[in-house]
Order: structure tokens, then C-alpha cells, then sequence
């Protein structure tokens, strides 16, 4: 008995552990929510919560991410599909004005697979004031002037509408301004950028990830507003292409 109790006890744990992750469902997709109390995760080293006070999907079906200090630790928060997709349009429907937020803070809407195989619209000021919030980019690091591109938005409300259109040979970005499924005229366009290197990720095995987290040069320490102020990301909608399967 000596011999397989501690074996009993992996697996029990294991298997309450797994019961314990939490998913929920948005814009017809399913989503798990990224959890992590015992060490923090990348991104930026940052503490994750699961708790329903910061992750939820409202009664008109939009998707709120919060910053919390939660007993006196930064919590950062991110939901990633449990289905994967291939080469298509992505578009993500934003309610925030993500030209307010901290400059530690970061918005990231983005496909990935691994560290090779990335595809980033990401909003951050990077911890810099004076810098600009948009980026567009195909990973893997080391950036360049090739495989990211840096703008600055000039939002003039809370609504904005921001997609990549993956292909094999290029992947198209775009940003506009309120909520459309595809832009009506240049007069609401904020930028777009088109990458044909060799960076444009395989098909068929990225997650896609929304996540809301914060920046810090200083790794070794809980990542946390420049404000000290807690903050909230709201996403209307997302569209997808089909999915390949389901984990």
C-alpha cells in the first residue's frame, strides 16, 4: 500500500485539479481561462486570475477582462480557444478606448501555436509615456523593422475593430475605427500593414489568445501599474475562421 498511495494521490489531485479550470463560452467559441496562483506565467512574468470578478462574458455576450490587485498582488487576466484555426480573417470587435490605459498595460489579440508560430496585434505603450500604442507582428524575436510594425492610433471613441487576414504567403492588418465587419470607406481607417517574409506561421495548429496584462522591464518582480489603478478590457465580438478540431 506504501508504494501506491502516493501515486493514488498524484493522480486524485491531478484529476481535481483539471475539474478546477474554468472555461467559458464567447461568440460561439469555446474559451479556458488562464489561471495561475502558484508561480506566475508569461507573458512579462505576470500573476493570472480565473475569478468570475475578472473574467466574464456580460448579458449582451461581450467579453471583460480586468487588472485586479487581489490582496495586495497585480493579477493580469486571458482566455484561449480550445479550438484551433487556419488561414482565414480574424477580427476582434474592441469597446475600450486602449489609448487610456497605463502605459505598463497590454492588450493582446493574437493566434498562436509556439514561440515560432505567432501572429500579434498587441496595444501597449510598453512601459514608455511617450510611445505610441499599436504594433502589428509576426513572431519569432528578434523584432525588426520586417516583422513588426509600430503605429499610433488617434481613437475618437471607445469603439474600434481591428483584424489580420492570414494566407500563406502574407498576412494582412488592419484597423478602423468603430464596429464594422469589414471597413466602409478610408475615412475609418486608423492603419494596416501587410508582411510577406518568412515568418507567416503553419495552419492548422494555432489557439487564438486575448489576453490583458502588464509590462515590466524588471522581471523579478509583480508586474503592476504605473497608476496603481486597476483596469478593464472590453471585447463586443470576435470572428474566426472555421475550426480544425477541438482539445
Amino acid at each position: 500500500m506504501r508504494r501506491i498511495l502516493p501515486v493514488f494521490l498524484l493522480l486524485f489531485f491531478t484529476i481535481k485539479n483539471m475539474q478546477a479550470q474554468r472555461y467559458i463560452t464567447f461568440s460561439g467559441i469555446k474559451w479556458l481561462v488562464k489561471d495561475s496562483r502558484v508561480v506566475p506565467k508569461g507573458p512579462g512574468n505576470n500573476w493570472w486570475s480565473d475569478d468570475a470578478e475578472s473574467v466574464w462574458v456580460d448579458e449582451e455576450g461581450a467579453l471583460h477582462l480586468r487588472i485586479r490587485n487581489i490582496g495586495g498582488k497585480w493579477f493580469s487576466a486571458e482566455v484561449i480557444s480550445q479550438e484551433t484555426f487556419g488561414y482565414g480573417s480574424y477580427t476582434f470587435f474592441l469597446a475600450s478606448n486602449i489609448e487610456r490605459y497605463d502605459p505598463n498595460i497590454v492588450v493582446g489579440l493574437f493566434a498562436y501555436e509556439d514561440d515560432k508560430n505567432e501572429i500579434d496585434i498587441e496595444f501597449s505603450q510598453w512601459g514608455n509615456p511617450d510611445d505610441v500604442y499599436g504594433g502589428y507582428t509576426v513572431q519569432p524575436e528578434p523584432y525588426t523593422t520586417e516583422n513588426q510594425y509600430r503605429f499610433p492610433l488617434n481613437l475618437n471613441g471607445l469603439y474600434s475593430t481591428h483584424k489580420f487576414t492570414w494566407k500563406p504567403k502574407r498576412i494582412r492588418f488592419e484597423s478602423f475605427h468603430d464596429h464594422f465587419e469589414q471597413i466602409p470607406s478610408n475615412d475609418y481607417l486608423i492603419q494596416k500593414w501587410t508582411y510577406t517574409g518568412a515568418k507567416i506561421p503553419r495552419e492548422g495548429h494555432v489557439h487564438l489568445h486575448i489576453n490583458f496584462w502588464l509590462f515590466s522591464k524588471d522581471i523579478g518582480t509583480n508586474p503592476a501599474p504605473q497608476n496603481h489603478k486597476e483596469a478593464e478590457l472590453i471585447v463586443k465580438a470576435v470572428r474566426t475562421p472555421y475550426a480544425f478540431r477541438q482539445h
